[in-house]
C-alpha cells in the first residue's frame, strides 16, 4: 500500500497538474491521455525525448515496458484529442507521423536543432586550398604509401572544408591533439585577419582540461601563440546563462565567433545543443568532440550519437574532394554519417590495441558479452581482474584487500605535507560505482573507506569532518578562483594550523582554499561513472550493482572501462556484466530521422506568420 507521504508526492508531480489542465481543455475525462502524459514524464526523467508508440516495449530500459500493448489504443485516442497536434501545430502535445509523442517544447527544440544543422552543412566555406595542403604536410606528415588515411589529418581537413565536423573517438585516440593542429591550420588561413574562436565544454572541469591539453600541444609543436592560452569556457558561460534559465546569446544576439570547438559533446543534452545552434552564426565553423559510445547527457537527448548514426564512410563526392589532402583509401558508404561530417578516430596512441583493457573496451563497444567475460576471467596481460561479489560482506573484504596498496602511498605523501605529491598520488587510483546511494553506491563506498581509515588511526571524527587526507569533489563552479564543478581537492593540515583545501592548478602547483569558503562538494574516495567522464586514472576499481538495475547499460560500462590506463578491477557478478554489455542505453528521439529526412523538418509555430495563439479545440485558444 502506498503511504500518504508517497501519495502526496505523486499528486504534486508536474504530470498530475498538466494532466488536469489538458483534461479541462479536452472537455472530458481522458484516462488514456493522463496515462500517456504520466509515461512521457517518466521517459523524460531517464533521458528520452519522446514516447515511441510503435514500440512493443521489448527493447526498452525504462519503466514503461508494460505499456507496449496499450500504446496502439493510446495512439488512436490521442489522434482524436484537441490537445494533441501534428508537427508544426501549436498544441500542448505533438504526435508525429512515426508515432512519437512529445511535449510541444521538446518537439520544437528537436525540430529547430535539425533545421539549423541541415542549413549549416549546406554552407560553403572559402578556403585557400594550397595553404591548407602545405599546412597538412607540416602538421600531419604522410607515411610512405599509406594503406589507409590518417584519420586525425582527415578530421582536421574536414573541419576546414565543412562548416560542421564531428570527431568521435575513445580516450587516447588523439582528439585534443587533432584540435590543436586544426586550430593552427585555421589561424593560418586567417593570418591577415585573425578569426574569433573559442573552446567550450558542458562542464567546467572538461573545459579547463581541454584548454590545458591544447596549450600543452601548442607549446610542444610550437604552434601560434594564440593557442598557448586559448579562450575556453563552459557552454553555459559562453551562451551567457541567466538566472531565469534562458541565455543572453540567442538568434537575436548571436555569438561573435568564426569557429567554436565543443569537447565532451556526448554530455550535451538536447536543450543545450539547440541553444548553442541558435546562438552560433550560420557561417561559423562548429567542431564537436566526443565519444559516441560513452554515456549520453544526464538530461534528455543523445545529440552526439544521433549525429554520428550507425554508418561509417563517405559519399563519392567527398572522397574525390579529399583525394588531394588525405592520401589513402577512404571508406565509401551508401549512407554516411550526417552529411559527410563525421570522423571516427580508432587508433589508440595511449596503449596497444592488443592490451587487455583495450580488448575489453572493444568487446563492450561491440556488445560481445561472451568475449568480455572471457577476458575478465583470463586477466589478459595482468591489467584486468574480476571479483565475483554476491553480498556486501564480500565487498568489504575486497575493499580491505585493495585499499592498503592504493592508500598507503597517498597517506605517506600526506605525512610529508607536500600538496603536489599528495594530489598526484591520489590520482593514481579511483573507486567507481554505478549508483549514488546504498551499499553498492558511492556513498556506501566512501563510508567504508572512512571506516577503514579509522582503523588506521585516521579519518573523520565526530567533531572534525575536515580530517587530513579527505578528498572532496566540487559540485558547483567557483569562477572567481577558477575552480569548477568536477575539480578534486585534498584536505591537508599542518600541526597547530587550520585545515586547508588544495587543488591542482594548470601549471601543476597546488592552490589553497579555506574549507569555510569551499563551494558545494562531496567526499570523493569513490565517484559515480557519470562523474568520472573526462577523467582517467592509472588504476580503476568498478563496483557493479546487482543485475536488473536500469542504469546498468553498455554505454555506462564502456565509459567506466575506458577510465583505466593500466589496471582495471571489476567487482560484481557475471550476470551483472552480461546485462551491462548486452543492454544498449537507447534513447527515444526523432532527431536522427529529421536530420536524414529527404525534406526539411517542419517549421514550428514560432517561425510561421500569424501563428501566435495556442489552439486546443473548437473555439478555444490560449
Amino acid at each position: 500500500m502506498t503511504s500518504p507521504k508517497a501519495t502526496d508526492s505523486i499528486a504534486q508531480a508536474p504530470d498530475h497538474y498538466l494532466g488536469g489542465l489538458l483534461e479541462r481543455l479536452h472537455g472530458k475525462t481522458a484516462p488514456r491521455l493522463r496515462d500517456a502524459l504520466r509515461t512521457l514524464f517518466r521517459e523524460l526523467a531517464v533521458g528520452h525525448v519522446c514516447i515511441d508508440l510503435t514500440s512493443t516495449g521489448d527493447d526498452r530500459n525504462s519503466g514503461s515496458r508494460q505499456q507496449g500493448k496499450a500504446w496502439a489504443a493510446w495512439r488512436r485516442e490521442l489522434e482524436q484529442s484537441p490537445v494533441v497536434g501534428a508537427p508544426g501545430e501549436r498544441r500542448p502535445l505533438v504526435l508525429d507521423g512515426s508515432g512519437r509523442l512529445y511535449l510541444y517544447r521538446h518537439w520544437a527544440l528537436e525540430n529547430d536543432l535539425a533545421r539549423r544543422l541541415r542549413r549549416r552543412v549546406r554552407q560553403k566555406p572559402r578556403i585557400d586550398h594550397k595553404r591548407l595542403a602545405a599546412g597538412l604536410e607540416e602538421l600531419f606528415p604522410v607515411a610512405v604509401a599509406p594503406e589507409s588515411p590518417d584519420r586525425q589529418r582527415l578530421a582536421a581537413t574536414l573541419a576546414l572544408l565543412r562548416p560542421l565536423c564531428i570527431i568521435s573517438g575513445g580516450p587516447g585516440t588523439g582528439k585534443t591533439t587533432t584540435v590543436a593542429r586544426l586550430l593552427a591550420l585555421w589561424l593560418e588561413q586567417h593570418s591577415t585577419a585573425p578569426p574569433r574562436f573559442a573552446l567550450a565544454a558542458p562542464t567546467g572541469r572538461a573545459a579547463a582540461r581541454l584548454g590545458q591539453m591544447v596549450a600543452l600541444e601548442a607549446e610542444r609543436l610550437e604552434l601560434p601563440s594564440a593557442l598557448r592560452d586559448p579562450p575556453v569556457l563552459t557552454m553555459h558561460r559562453l551562451l551567457g546563462a541567466r538566472r531565469d534559465g534562458g541565455f543572453r546569446h540567442t538568434r537575436e544576439h548571436p555569438l561573435l565567433l568564426d569557429l567554436l570547438v565543443v569537447d565532451e559533446a556526448s554530455m550535451m543534452d538536447l536543450e543545450l545543443a539547440a541553444a548553442l545552434l541558435q546562438a552560433l552564426p550560420e557561417q561559423a565553423h562548429l567542431v564537436l568532440l566526443g565519444d559516441k559510445d560513452q554515456l549520453a547527457s544526464v538530461e534528455a537527448g543523445a545529440v552526439l550519437a544521433e549525429l554520428c548514426g550507425d554508418a561509417e564512410g563517405y559519399s563519392p563526392g567527398l572522397i574525390e574532394e579529399l583525394g588531394g589532402f588525405c592520401p589513402g583509401i577512404l571508406p565509401a558508404a551508401p549512407r554516411p554519417g550526417f552529411d559527410d561530417s563525421v570522423v571516427l578516430l580508432r587508433h589508440n596512441h595511449r596503449f596497444s590495441a592488443a592490451g587487455s583493457i583495450a580488448r575489453l573496451a572493444e568487446a563492450v563497444r561491440a556488445g560481445d558479452s561472451q568475449s568480455a567475460l572471457e577476458l575478465l576471467e583470463e586477466g589478459g596481460d595482468g591489467g584486468l581482474r574480476f571479483q565475483n561479489l554476491d553480498n556486501t560482506g564480500e565487498l568489504r573484504k575486497a575493499l580491505k584487500r585493495v585499499l592498503p596498496p592504493w592508500l598507503e602511498p597517498y597517506l605517506e605523501s600526506l605525512r610529508r605535507e607536500d600538496p603536489e605529491q599528495a594530489l598526484e598520488a591520489f590520482q593514481e587510483c579511483r573507486l567507481l560505482a554505478v549508483l549514488r546511494k546504498g551499499p553498492y553506491g558511492v556513498d556506501g563506498l566512501n563510508l567504508m573507506v572512512e571506516q577503514w581509515l579509522r582503523t588506521q588511526g585516521q579519518g573523520p571524527t565526530q567533531f572534525d569532518p575536515w580530517y587530513p587526507g579527505r578528498p572532496v569533489l566540487l559540485t558547483r563552479n567557483h569562477h572567481a578562483r577558477r575552480l569548477y564543478n568536477g575539480d578534486l581537492g585534498l584536505t591537508l593540515r599542518k600541526p597547530g594550523a587550520e585545515a586547508s583545501l588544495y587543488f591542482a592548478s594548470p601549471t601543476g602547483s597546488a592552490r589553497l582554499l579555506p574549507p569555510a569558503v569551499a563551494p558545494p562538494h562531496q567526499t570523493a574516495f569513490a565517484l559515480t561513472v557519470h562523474r568520472s567522464q573526462g577523467s582517467e586514472f592509472e588504476r580503476v576499481c568498478l563496483l557493479l550493482p546487482p543485475p536488473g538495475h536500469p542504469q546498468l547499460t553498455r554505454e555506462l560500462f564502456y565509459t567506466a572501462v575506458t577510465r583505466a590506463r593500466r589496471e582495471l578491477e571489476i567487482w560484481g557478478t557475471t550476470a551483472a556484466v552480461k546485462q551491462a554489455v548486452a543492454r544498449p542505453a537507447h534513447r527515444n528521439s526523432g532527431l536522427g530521422e529529421m536530420l536524414r529526412a529527404s525534406r526539411e523538418p517542419s517549421r514550428s509555430w514560432r517561425e510561421q506568420p500569424h501563428a501566435n495563439q495556442l489552439r486546443v479545440g473548437p473555439g478555444t485558444t490560449i
